[in-house]
This record gives C-alpha cells, sequence and structure tokens, in this order.
C-alpha cells in the first residue's frame, strides 16, 4: 500500500513591524492598483463564491467582473471594487482554503459581513474510529485526544487558548499585530466520547483596503467554531482595514473571538489601519491601530522574513500546496523518517530566530521538530530536520519565529 503524506500546509512566518504615527492630511491613499475591474458591489444578503475566481495575479485585470482572482502566490482571493456599499454579506471558499482581499477604489460600507472559517482559516482536528484523531491544523492547532472521554487542546492564535491539559495542550500563539501576512484562526483538536468528535475550525481571514473611507455600521465578525463535547474550539481568525479614514459611528462592531466548549479559543487578530478614526462599538479583541500614511502595505514586502517547505524526501513540494488531510500533496512508498527541507528568507542566523515544522498526523498527536542550519545566508538559507512518517497523511508546516527574550545580534 503507497504511503501518501502531505508535506505542507501554507507555511508562515512571524514578522516583526514597526509603526510610527504621524498627523498626515491625504485625501486618498495608494492601496498598490486603480483597477476596479470587478466593478461595484451593492445590495443586501450578497455571497460572494470564491472558487469562481479566476487564477491569475493579483493585479491582473478580473476576466469576469465580479468573480475576482485567485493569486496562488499571495494565497487570497482578491476581489478589485469601485465602491462597496454591502449589508450582510457571507463567503464561500476558495478551494484552497485561501483569505480575501477586497481593494476600493472609493468609499466601502460595510455592516453585517461574515467570514466563515473556511476563507482563511484552518480546520480543526478529525475523527476516526479506528483510533486515535487528529489535532487541529495552524501553527496554533490544539492538540488531540487519544483518550476515551477526554477533552483536547483548543486553537490558538493572537493569544492561547484557555482549556488543555498538560497532555492535550492547546496551541502555541503566532502571527503579528499587522495581520502581515494575511491568515485565519487555527482549529481545536479532536476528542473521544462514543465515537471522535471532530475538532472544531479557526476563524476565517479579510482584508479590506480603500483608497478613501470605510465605514463599519455594523458587525463583522470573524469568530472560530466551536463543537460538539468533548471536542475542543477554534480559535478567533483576522480583520484588517485599511483606508484613509475608518469610522464605526458608534456602531462599528468588529469580532474575531475563539469558540467555547470544552474551553475557550484563543482570541483572532483585528487591525485598523488609517490616518483619521471615528468611534466604535463593543467588539472583541480591541483592535491593533495605526496610522496608514500615503501608501498602504498590502502584502508582505521582499525584505520581511518568510519560510516555505522545499522537499520531502527528496520530492519536490508543490509550489500551490493543498493540504487537505484527504488526498497528498506529496507521495511517499513507504513508512519510516524523511529529511524535510525549508527555504527561510531574511531569517537572522545568529541565534534570535528559530525554524522548525509543525507535524499533524492523520490519526495520533502532533509534534513540533526543530530544523537545523543546512547552509546559505540571512538572505537565503536551507534548514532541515527529519521526520517520522507512518501509514497515512500527515501535514506539515514550516515557521521561522524569533526567539522570545532575544535581542539582535545575539
Amino acid at each position: 500500500m503507497p504511503f501518501a503524506k502531505n508535506p505542507s500546509l501554507r507555511c508562515l512566518s512571524t514578522l516583526a513591524t514597526t509603526i510610527s504615527f504621524a498627523a498626515l492630511t491625504t485625501a486618498q491613499i495608494d492601496i498598490g492598483t486603480t483597477d476596479a475591474s470587478d466593478g461595484n458591489l451593492s445590495g443586501n444578503n450578497i455571497i460572494l463564491d470564491l472558487s469562481l475566481a479566476t487564477t491569475g495575479t493579483w493585479n491582473g485585470v478580473s476576466p469576469i467582473p465580479g468573480r475576482g482572482i485567485y493569486d496562488p502566490q499571495k494565497w487570497a482571493v482578491i476581489y478589485k471594487f469601485d465602491s462597496v456599499s454591502v449589508s450582510s454579506l457571507s463567503f464561500l471558499p476558495h478551494p484552497s482554503g485561501c483569505p480575501v482581499v477586497i481593494l476600493v477604489q472609493n468609499n466601502c460600507t460595510l455592516a453585517g459581513w461574515t467570514i466563515p472559517p473556511t476563507v482563511g482559516g484552518f480546520p480543526g482536528g478529525l475523527n476516526s474510529f479506528a483510533g486515535p484523531g487528529s489535532a487541529g491544523l495552524g501553527l496554533g492547532g490544539g492538540q488531540a485526544s487519544i483518550l476515551n472521554d477526554t477533552g483536547s487542546g483548543p486553537g490558538s492564535y493572537a493569544t492561547p487558548g484557555v482549556g488543555g491539559s498538560p497532555t492535550m495542550p492547546a496551541g502555541d500563539p503566532y502571527g503579528n499585530p499587522a495581520i502581515i501576512p494575511l491568515v485565519g484562526g487555527s482549529g481545536g483538536g479532536s476528542a473521544s466520547l462514543v465515537g471522535w468528535r471532530l475538532g472544531a475550525a479557526g476563524g476565517g481571514a479579510i482584508l479590506i483596503a480603500c483608497r478613501n473611507s470605510v465605514a463599519v455600521s455594523g458587525a463583522v465578525v470573524a469568530n472560530g467554531n466551536s463543537n460538539q463535547y468533548p471536542a475542543s474550539p477554534g480559535s478567533g481568525g483576522a480583520i484588517r482595514i485599511v483606508a484613509n479614514s475608518i469610522a464605526g459611528n458608534g456602531s462599528g462592531e468588529l469580532y474575531a473571538q475563539g469558540g467555547a466548549n470544552v474551553g475557550v479559543g484563543g482570541l483572532g487578530r483585528i487591525r485598523l489601519e488609517a490616518n483619521t478614526f471615528g468611534t466604535w462599538g463593543i467588539g472583541q479583541p480591541a483592535p491593533s491601530l495605526a496610522t496608514v500614511g500615503a501608501t498602504a502595505k498590502i502584502w508582505p514586502a521582499s525584505s520581511d522574513p518568510s519560510v516555505k517547505v522545499l522537499t520531502v524526501n527528496n520530492i519536490a513540494a508543490p509550489a500551490d500546496p493543498g493540504a487537505p488531510m484527504q488526498s497528498p500533496d506529496v507521495q511517499l512508498n513507504a513508512a519510516g523518517s524523511f529529511a524535510v527541507a525549508l527555504e527561510c528568507r531574511n531569517v537572522p542566523l545568529d541565534g534570535s530566530w528559530e525554524v522548525s515544522v509543525r507535524g499533524v498526523p492523520r490519526s495520533g498527536l502532533a509534534t513540533v521538530y526543530p530544523c537545523t542550519l543546512s547552509g546559505g545566508n540571512q538572505a537565503l538559507s536551507t534548514w532541515v530536520v527529519s521526520i517520522p512518517f507512518t501509514e497515512g497523511l500527515q501535514v506539515i508546516q514550516g515557521r521561522a519565529k524569533k526567539v522570545s527574550g532575544s535581542r539582535p545580534g545575539r
């Protein structure tokens, strides 16, 4: 029987971001494009189906107005609208599970927007009636429970999930306040109670960037899911809004909360970047605020740290891995320990950063494997680690992060 292994979820890096505040009078901001080939978006009870997007480059003209473009390199479906005024908007996922980016040339009014976990969030652990289930996916995925009638670990994102045990803990926090790169929440682990229960998914992720003003007149929600006892909830997702001005008019509500059942999923992230801000209503968590200036940073810069899986047992990983826990991106034909190679860019080699791989088998506990530097320099380096593979699928995800308490040059 062939041994199918999935080598890579979307690989992410933890970025250090410096924010400066300044008094600006910019009438419009630069969002990287003046294209509005998706037309206007207006009305009530609208559903955007990300699976209808054409694959291409994000700044290309949308071949079919209103359907957007899926850019595998950016891992996002991008819509480029002239204006947006929508109450009650929801989304259907792209097959890649990527986040959604909405770029607006004029003004944007939103209320009642729901970003489901399938749009940029990571799934919860899967069940298995023949043995243990799996841990939650994503860098903050909660640990699976391998004991009958025992709770598993909740998903984490900006904060750790609460309620995991020492043997089935919550996942590790990850990401940065700027939400660059754009990524959603992590899933909770699966657990058993007369048959395994699915872990709940982490919240989805959205970026809204507008040259003029964004008015939030109601709720925008990117919460993590809950699930049946004793499985664990997912963490909250991510909401990032960038504009010359952002107003809540006292009623704007932004939510990126974790789900709740056995414990509570960690909080997600909310980021608001503008030159002027209005008042806000309730929401959770409190947003991170920054002055946007004249030019918005929509995507990670080429100088930002990044990491991706290169090979598994010398077999190249695909450029756009799916990691669906259903079919392999890389297939191995025997069990054993095999080398996984990661490519890192702009990751310091002085010990102030660490590189690792999180392995999530289809059945059993998740494990974090520290990597060893194989060669290269800070601009471009290769890291390797040997990981055990048993029969069945395994998702692996690379991570580069700054070591807690480290200083430049250490």
